[in-house]
């Protein structure tokens, strides 16, 4: 769940500098995506490790929440942090495709620059629905969580306990991301499958006509000089 998070805001960082120097950006290679991957999930673990540090696990659970006595501080905080990233990550989406697509209404770019700029668009396309999913589930949670934790008081340990399960939708959430996340690399490829179509079968143009005319004159007469 964390790394997830993470991982998205380094995919759209990643973006970013790929459009900042989408010139020269096939010079780093893989080093960036890598290095990001890495601090991501390197990080995912450092605040998971935070949050069950204090977790006593002699004791049993009767619930698959992470959230006990000795997490619910640490948790609630890493969840309203994780919701901030989300928010952060949507935004940066929103910039970047801005910037994206100004960038190719400009005309001015080489092999290298077009490459990144429409590789832009193929990542964003697929992370932006699960960042949506993502941001309405940790706010859904969060809040609710939130919420429950507050007046925690004033519950018995099963009320609570009770309360707290019937807002847990990480594992809905849990089955949900990768079928969501299968569906939307499906429909990429079926769109990058129909351009190449379209691009193969298009019809031709006057232009198109008069090189092709224009080459058959060409070789006909290299033909007759021999």
């Amino acid at each position: 769940m964390t790394s997830f998070a993470l991982l998205q805001f380094a995919m759209v960082a990643e973006r970013s500098i790929a459009l900042w120097k989408c010139n020269s950006y096939e010079m780093y290679g893989p080093r960036i995506g890598v290095l990001f991957a890495a601090v991501s999930i390197i990080m995912a673990l450092g605040a998971t490790t935070w949050v069950m540090w204090n977790e006593d696990f002699h004791q049993h659970s009767v619930y698959c929440s992470a959230a006990t006595i000795a997490t619910i501080d640490r948790l609630q905080l890493l969840l309203l942090v994780l919701c901030g990233i989300d928010i952060m990550t949507l935004l940066l989406v929103g910039v970047l495709f801005t910037c994206n697509d100004i960038a190719i209404k400009r005309n001015h770019f080489n092999l290298n620059s077009s490459y990144q700029l429409h590789e832009n668009y193929s990542v964003l396309r697929i992370i932006l629905p699960l960042i949506l999913f993502q941001t309405i589930c940790y706010a859904i949670f969060s809040g609710s969580s939130g919420i429950i934790f507050a007046f925690r008081h004033r519950f018995t340990l099963v009320g609570f306990r009770t309360f707290l399960a019937a807002v847990y939708v990480m594992p809905y959430y849990t089955l949900i991301s990768p079928i969501l996340m299968w569906s939307v690399i499906r429909y990429s490829q079926r769109l990058k499958a129909t351009k190449l179509k379209s691009l193969i079968k298009r019809e031709k143009s006057g232009n198109d006509v008069y090189f092709k005319t224009y080459l058959e004159m060409w070789n006909n007469r290299a033909v007759l000089k021999r």
